[in-house]
């Protein structure tokens, strides 16, 4: 990848840059924001990793600027900072961050972050090849759609040179009679089917396609065109091929329908490439909404499961919010190194998962904490589902030392109205069970019958 490093204290630059260089991609320096919108203009890179301090613009604002010049691919932002407040992700977030990297510099980290950009930027580079080519399929039936309806209407006004005329059409057609037989067909339908001429005329056009695509619907529909009714652009498939079907009404001199004309274009190639294409699109979706170590919702997902659930709790409906911080995690990663501290955090997230309610909601808010929404719940219920969260966490085998997690429990109320009060309550109480000795649930408020040690 092309990585524009923007960094206002040269040494740290150049470490970042040394270090982005080792792991084999190329690396721009900017000096500042400024520098830097005028780099990314010029160059266009993949990626950005800010610094978040700068003069004249911090990091933030660098985010916006990018995101608001509407580049034509997607630039992969990285912000480098020693602010671990989570007002401050949220801000960064906010601004169009994608990730975070912390101060000072750890290589392993850098690496996984920017393995995690490789893969998204791999899948946005996919999905506009697929894009574009299937725009290019789907101008290509436009256009012989367009020749078929000009063909037509010249066969109408020179009926004598009909069989010519439809030999020569770009597109793959048939007629038929008024029994449904097939009566000619031409060379772009014939090469679809691998056989000569003589050996697909006068049949039947169930026999010539096969029951499971000319179903009794479509025998109905093509029964219709007989007495006047055209159908344009029908979908006939068995699962396993796909004909795009058009077909028109033949008349004779006295204007009495002798038959029809029908193009069938197989698009059994672009079906399965709408199907890999809208494949792809979900996984990019649910990407952006999954934590890509834990594998469970992420801080975005959070935001917006909890933003709905504010609108439903206006209308009645009851829930609680928990947070919870893994006790002591830095310790694993400074006594274990950091591959520790991610198993840490996996079997914390997979433990959350295995334990909750499927009415309930579990996401990773960011670092070493995660969010707990408990549905239709009172507070003597919530405080008793994060209790049995906690046990279960403090259950967890691993082979380093105990894993213990903090919780703070808040009900959605009159003084939790909103996102931001109810999570400044779950995270008050948070504070109180780590001050208060951490593995332990502490509960909003006053009702000391609520909070379990």
């Amino acid at each position: 990848m092309k990585i524009l490093i923007v960094e206002d204290e040269q040494i740290s630059a150049k470490v970042l840059a040394r270090a982005v260089v080792a792991l084999g991609h190329e690396s721009i320096v900017a000096s500042d924001g400024l520098e830097a919108l005028e780099v990314f203009a010029k160059q266009q890179p993949d990626a950005i990793i800010t610094d978040w301090m700068m003069p004249n613009m911090d990091g933030p604002e660098l985010c916006r600027r990018v995101r608001a010049a509407g580049a034509s691919r997607y630039t992969y932002i990285i912000i480098l900072t020693a602010r671990g407040a989570r007002s401050d992700k949220h801000e960064a977030i906010s601004a169009g961050a994608d990730d975070f990297l912390s101060k000072p510099l750890d290589k392993e980290e850098l690496q996984s972050r920017l393995k995690v950009a490789e893969r998204i930027l791999e899948m946005q580079v996919n999905l506009e090849e697929k894009n574009a080519a299937l725009e290019r399929q789907q101008a290509l039936l436009t256009e012989k759609n367009r020749l078929l309806e000009r063909s037509q209407r010249n066969a109408e006004v020179a009926g004598s040179r009909f069989s010519q005329l439809f030999q020569n059409l770009p597109v793959p057609c048939f007629t038929f009679d008024s029994n449904l037989i097939v009566f000619e067909i031409n060379e772009k339908l014939c090469s679809s089917f691998k056989k000569p001429i003589a050996d697909l005329i006068q049949r039947e056009i169930t026999d010539l396609f096969g029951k499971e695509l000319v179903t009794e619907e479509r025998v109905k529909e093509l029964k219709n065109v007989l007495q006047g009714t055209p159908f344009l652009e029908q979908d006939w498939n068995d699962g396993e091929r796909y004909y795009l079907v058009s077909a028109y009404p033949l008349f004779g001199h006295d204007r009495v329908v002798t038959g029809g004309i029908a193009t069938a274009y197989d698009v059994t190639e672009l079906r399965k490439m709408q199907a890999e294409l809208r494949g792809a699109n979900e996984a990019l979706a649910a990407m952006a909404v999954t934590d890509g170590l834990t594998q469970i919702p992420n801080h975005r997902a959070f935001q917006d499961r909890l933003s709905t659930l504010i609108g439903e709790a206006m209308r009645g409906r009851s829930f609680a919010l928990a947070m919870l911080d893994v006790d002591h995690f830095k310790q694993f990663n400074d006594s274990f190194g950091h591959q520790a501290g991610d198993e840490v955090l996996m079997s914390v997230a997979r433990t959350l998962k295995e334990n909750t309610r499927r009415v309930d909601f579990a996401a990773r808010y960011g670092g070493e904490e995660f969010a707990v929404i408990f549905l239709d719940v009172d507070a003597a219920r919530a405080a008793r589902l994060a209790e049995k969260l906690r046990r279960k966490i403090s259950e967890i085998e691993n082979p380093y030392r105990p894993i213990t997690a903090s919780f703070g429990v808040a009900m959605y109320g009159p003084t939790t109205a909103t996102e931001q009060s109810l999570i400044k309550a779950a995270d008050d109480a948070l504070y109180r069970a780590k001050d208060a000795g951490r593995n332990r649930v502490e509960f909003a408020g006053d009702d000391p019958a609520a909070s379990a040690a």
